[in-house]
Order: C-alpha cells, then structure tokens, then sequence
C-alpha cells in the first residue's frame, strides 16, 4: 500500500547480507533497519551453527536453514513497513488521540476519495476489533456500510452491506448520522427491487429527517416505489399532493412527468393528457417539455390516435432543446405516418433514422419501419432487402427476421417463412408470442405434428406467460383439426387447471363445450356453456352456442328459448348471423317454415363476414319444403355466385345447395334446367363423388329428353374419369340400353 510519494524502494542496491541498506531512509528508521538486521543476522548464523551440529553439517539442511533465515527477514521488512506507516499517520493525524483513531481517520479519507478497496480492510478490522471508544466504532461502522455499498455488485453482497447498516441503526440510534444511513439504506433496497421494505426505510427517515425542505424529495422517491411495484393508487395520490403542495421546482417538474405516466399506465390515458398538455403550455422549450411531448406521441400511437401523434412528433422535432431522443421520436412518428396510411412518409422518415447512425438496435428498427413502408407501398423486394439489411448489421433483430417470415408467407413460401420465424424465436428466446407465430405457420404448412411439438413445450416450460392461455387454445384447435377431441379436451382441462392465464374462464368453457359438443356429449356440452355465459353475460356467444347444443340434441324449443334470453341489440354483427341461423333451424325441425325463411333471409342480409353459403342452403332447403320455386330459384343463384369463386371444396351444406336444387328440377321433369345445374358442379369446389354424380345425373337428363348424343358423352366421362366411382356400372347400363334402342 503507497502511503507516501517520498518512500523509495532499496531493494536493487546491492549489499552483502547483513549490511544495512539506509538509502532514502531518515536516519531512525536506517538505525533500526540496521539493528534489525544485526539480529536478524545473529539468529540466522545460531540457526545454522545448530542446524550443523545437529545434522553433521549436511549441505541440504543448510540450505533450509538459509530458506528460513529468508523468511524471517521477509518479516521483518513487513514489520519495518508498518512500523513506518504507523510513522506517518502519527505524522498527517497529529491530534489523533491513538492508533485506532488514525487508522480510521486515514479509512475516511480514503472512503471520500472512492478508494473503497484501499479502505475496505482497515475498516473491517476496526469493526471486528470493537475500538475502545464508542465514537471509533460508530464512525467505522458507518464507513464500512458505506464502503461495501459502494463495491456490492451482486444481491448478496447488497444485503451483506445492508446488515452493516442495519447494525449501525441498532447500536447507535441517536447518532446524528442516522438520517444519512437510513437514505442509504432504503437506496439499497429499492435498487434490488425491494420497493415496500424501501418505503419502510423512507418513512422513518421522515421521521427523524432534520431538514423539512428535504422531505419532499423522499417523498417523491416513495411516490416512484410505489409506481415501480404497481401500487399506481397510491403513487398517484402521492404525486398529485407534491405537485401542488412542493415549493421545489424541478422536483414538481419531476412529479408531473411521472403523474402523466403513471395515469397512462393506470388506464387513465385522458387524465394523463389533460395535466401533460398543460405541462407542455408552461415549460415549453425545456427538457421536461420535451419528455412530455414524447411521452403524449408514445400514448396517442398506443391509442391508435396516429394523427395525434404525427402532431406531437412534430413538435417536439420543433421545439426539444436536444436532439438525444430525436431517434425515438423519429420511429414514433413513421410508425404513426405508415398506420395512418402514408407509407411514403414513413418511408423517408425511416431512411432520415438510418442516415443518423443510431446504435444497432434502433437501426435494426428503422430498417424494420422501412420494409414495413415498402411493403404497403407494394414494393416487396426493397422490403425484403431492408429487413436483411436489419439482421445483417444486428444479427439479433428479432423483428426482422419475423417480418421476413411475415412476409415470405403473405408470398406463399411457407417453409421459408418458417426459417426466418424460427431465427426470430433464436434471437428473441423469451418472446413468447414468436413461438405462437411459429406455431401457426407450421399448421398453416400443414406441419401439425410440428406444430403440436411446440405448443405442448409452451405449455409446460412457459406457465407464466401471458400467452399461455393462447397458447393451449390454439393446441386445443389443432388437435381437434387432427381428429383428437379426447386429446384436445384434456388440453382445455389443463388449461382450466393453470390458473394462471390472461383469458377469461367463459372464454375457456365455451372452447370447452365446442369440442365436449363435437364428441357427441351434449349435455356436458350443455353445462359448459351454461357456466361460460354464467361467468360474463356480456357475450352471447356461449348462449347461441347452448340453444345450438339443444338443437343438436333433439330440443329446438328449448332452443328458441334460450335465444329468446338473448339481448338482440347488444349483438355484433356476426353473432346475429349465428343467432338468426340457429333460430331458422329450430324453425324448420318445428316446421314454422315461414318463420324459418325470415330468419335466414334476415341472417343472409346481415354485414358480416361470416360465410352465408351455409344459410342460403337452409334458405333453399326451407324454399322447396314450401314448394316456392321461384324464391327458391334466387336462393341459388345467389348460392352459386359464392361458390363458383370458392378455390377450394366448401362445405357439404354449401354443396347441398347444388344438389339439392338439381334434384328438385329433375325430380320436377325441367330436365333441360337440371342439367344445366349439374354441369356446374366441378372442382374444386365440390369433390369426385359429387362430380361423378352429377355427369351421371346430367346424362339422364339428357336421355330423358332423348338428346343420346350428349347422354352418351356424359355416361363416357363418368367411365373414364371416374373410374372407380359407384355410377360407372349404372352408366355403362345406360349406355347399353341406348345401344339396344338404336339396333347397334
């Protein structure tokens, strides 16, 4: 330890052993270094006198000899250095009544220079050894607190030096010192995270706070904990009295800022905007002004108030004093701009972002604003090559790579897609909803095994999640798709089980009675939803549901009245289109058909995006039961504009429209009509079987009117394009009775 400048080491001169070296020391301490040595060297020759008498004289036992005489003299240079640091701190501490008091007077000095290290032992020593004085201890205490506060890099080594603190409290309660111990004290506790122990630390050093002015500031540092452990009431209230009652300027700026986020976070987002916008008015061009601003632009994107926000963004890039948020405000502002439908704007504010060479993670999302402009711009090529320029100067980009799948997949190149989500998951392993994403595009690729593999591994590892609840949900839906309603009702059971999960238990019972209702199980399909429109009637879904499920099971007037509890105006419009539907069928199986017709004509002219094949279906089916042709008719021509857009196979009530209709005019003798309709029927909408069927049913039509040419190319294709259908052996018979009543 360097004590002082003036003392130079003597190690290099050279000197035959046990001759003092006094180079560079003052003449006491050259006395006693030589005395010293004398005796050293004294003991060092009797050690070897009897160390050779004893052992013969052998050379090896000399040498340890010599060793340990080395060893001795190494002590008494360590002895010699303490001796002279005791010299000098008589020397700077002169008042100091003892030893003890020195060391610990030259400990604070230490202390104040940031040399905790130098500090740290001579004050553990002092503690350890309970100095004579009580005024020693205490100071030394205080010290050693401080000093292990200032190098804890770890929770424990935090809580070690708290102790010390603690300790200091307990012995010396009176101490004036204790208001400076008890600040350090609850800092402690609220850098680790311990914001209610903390507010314990802060309230008693109110209490014993001598300085009234200072107490607003700890008051606002309590206001803070409270907002950092989600007490938002409190922290509001809190900071409410301070920025109305505190005389102290720039900490009422502070406690206005805080307000506004604290009142956001709150739900409060109005009464945050109110007292920010006001701010703004009276500290305009300030720092504070400026945080505020961004903070308005940060919640008015949030509330999908883009407009709002561009104005904010924009005001602030007028009047903020520093530029050091610029980059933010910048991604605030293009992201509005692309959401409010100017992705040309965003473009350029995003290319501004990049020409000011921010750190890598905000580049990596102004190329990701960029591609996102580009791609609402229909330039899907510049798009991809920003998001690459994304990942390529920031590896982890996780976003980039999740907008490459995004896009890759709006492409149709699913397995691509994939790739660069799985990358996603790589660079951001806990953002959950990556996984889910991942998840869905390997269903969409029709890979559900893989699929299943990772939402069963979210389901264990990632309990705690926010998704959780999405994701059994969306395990459930797969397993159901894969034909394991047993599996996926075990999956809702677990769900159930979690406790845990951001989605309403009605939500979960009514999936629950979806997949009970599937297996066949209605009356347990029935109290599941009856206990999911128990536990939130402000949803209809479960309740349209149920009266589905008494349909189902045989009892549509227990159907009707159910749906009759149902407040019609409170509906979307999609519920009312499954509303409208179930009350039809139940109308029909009573066979109220006019009732039926009214309620499928009323569910068809409902804007909604739910598909309407399946209600003009029971609309026609309701039509011919009545025998009304003509309406009927419209009911299927409409049918036939959605289906003949269809690129894949509709459902079988879809298709019923078709086949239903055909069959009613051939059943009717309007051959020459329902031939038309069966020539219509083709894939992909419909499947083999119903093709082969209706070219089947399209030659007869034929022959009955006794066109044998076009029956006889019918009655061909189904031979030879369907090949393996039931309807070839009655075509072939067809066509031998046309050969028999030709001659041929």
């Amino acid at each position: 330890m360097d004590i002082s400048t003036d003392e130079k080491s003597s190690s290099s001169s050279k000197q035959p052993l046990g001759q003092p070296v006094t180079d560079g020391l003052d003449a006491p301490a050259s006395a006693e270094l030589s005395a010293f040595t004398s005796t050293v060297v004294a003991v060092r020759d009797i050690i070897l006198d009897s160390v050779g008498w004893f052992f013969g004289g052998r050379v090896g036992i000399s040498i340890g000899a010599g060793v340990f005489a080395a060893f001795i003299v190494t002590l008494g240079f360590v002895f010699f250095d303490l001796q002279h640091q005791e010299r000098m701190l008589r020397d700077k501490y002169p008042n100091a009544v003892n030893a003890e008091e020195r060391h610990m007077l030259y400990a604070g000095d230490l202390v104040a220079r940031g040399e905790y290290g130098e500090a740290e032992p001579i004050l553990r020593r002092l503690v350890k050894q309970q100095p004579q004085g009580a005024q020693i201890h205490a100071t030394a205490l205080f010290l050693f607190g401080k000093c292990l506060e200032a190098t804890a890099t770890t929770p424990a080594e935090s809580a070690a030096a708290r102790e010390f603190s603690e300790q200091f409290l307990a012995q010396y309660p009176a101490d004036e010192r204790i208001p400076s111990v008890r600040l350090r004290l609850a800092e402690s506790l609220t850098k680790e995270g311990l914001y209610a122990d903390s507010n314990a630390e802060y309230g008693e050093l109110l209490r014993v706070l001598p300085d009234a002015e200072k107490t607003d500031a700890i008051e606002f540092r309590i206001a803070r904990n409270h907002y950092r452990e989600g007490n938002r009431a409190r922290a509001i209230a809190l900071l409410e009295y301070l920025r109305h009652k505190s005389l102290n300027p720039p900490l009422v700026r502070d406690s206005t800022l805080l307000l506004g986020r604290t009142l956001t976070e709150a739900g409060k987002r109005d009464d945050a905007e109110r007292i920010l916008l006001d701010f703004v008015k009276q500290t305009r061009g300030t720092h504070h002004a400026a945080a505020a601003l961004h903070m308005l632009a940060q919640n008015a994107l949030a509330d999908g108030s883009f407009d709002e926000a561009v104005n904010y963004c924009m005001q602030w890039l007028e009047e903020s004093p520093s530029a050091s948020r610029q980059v933010d405000v910048l991604l605030i502002l293009g992201r509005a701009q692309l959401a409010s439908h100017s992705p040309t704007s965003a473009e350029r504010v995003a290319s501004e972002i990049v020409t000011l060479s921010p750190e890598a993670s905000k580049l990596a999302e102004a190329l990701v604003l960029k591609g996102k402009a580009l791609e609402a711009l229909g330039k899907a090529e510049e798009a991809e090559n920003a998001y690459l320029a994304a990942v390529t100067n920031t590896p982890n980009a996780s976003r980039a790579y999740e907008q490459l799948a995004q896009l890759y997949a709006s492409g149709g190149d699913l397995p691509t897609a994939i790739s660069h989500m799985k990358r996603a998951c790589a660079a951001a392993p806990s953002d959950d909803s990556l996984f889910l994403k991942l998840a869905k595009l390997y269903q969409l690729n029709a890979e559900d095994v893989n699929a299943i593999k990772i939402l069963e591994q979210f389901t264990r590892e990632r309990q705690l999640s926010p998704h959780i609840g999405e994701a059994f949900l969306m395990l459930a839906d797969v397993q159901c798709m894969r034909g394991r309603p047993q599996d996926a009702y075990r999956t809702i059971e677990r769900l159930l089980a979690t406790g845990t999960t951001t989605v309403r238990q009605c939500v979960i019972h009514e999936r629950r009675g979806d997949i009970l209702a599937q297996l066949g199980l209605y009356d347990e399909a029935l109290d599941a939803y009856e206990l999911a429109a128990e536990q939130d009637d402000r949803t209809a879904g479960a309740v349209i549901k149920l009266a589905g499920t008494h349909l189902s099971n045989g009892k549509p007037q227990r159907c009707l009245d159910t749906l009759q509890s149902i407040d019609v105006t409170a509906l979307s419009p999609e519920e009312s289109f499954d509303s409208a539907v179930t009350r039809g069928r139940a109308f029909l199986m009573l066979k109220m058909h006019r009732d039926a017709r009214r309620a499928f004509e009323g569910a068809i002219a409902l804007p909604t995006t739910r598909e309407k094949i399946s209600a003009l279906a029971l609309l026609l089916q309701t039509h011919l039961t009545v025998r009304e042709e003509g309406a009927a008719s419209k009911a299927f021509a409409s049918a036939r504009k959605l289906i003949e857009t269809s690129q894949a196979e509709v459902p079988r009530e879809a298709r019923r429209i078709f086949l239903d209709w055909a069959q009613y005019l051939y059943g009717s003798g309007k051959y020459a009509d329902a031939a038309k309709v069966y020539s219509s029927l083709k894939g992909p909408a419909f499947p083999p079987a119903d093709v082969a069927w209706a070219v089947y049913q399209e030659g007869n039509c034929y022959y009955h009117l006794a066109d044998y040419t076009r029956a006889r190319a019918a009655y061909s294709r189904v031979t030879s394009e369907f090949s393996g259908s039931e309807w070839v052996v009655y075509a072939r018979q067809k066509q031998d009775l046309m050969n028999a009543i030709a001659g041929t």
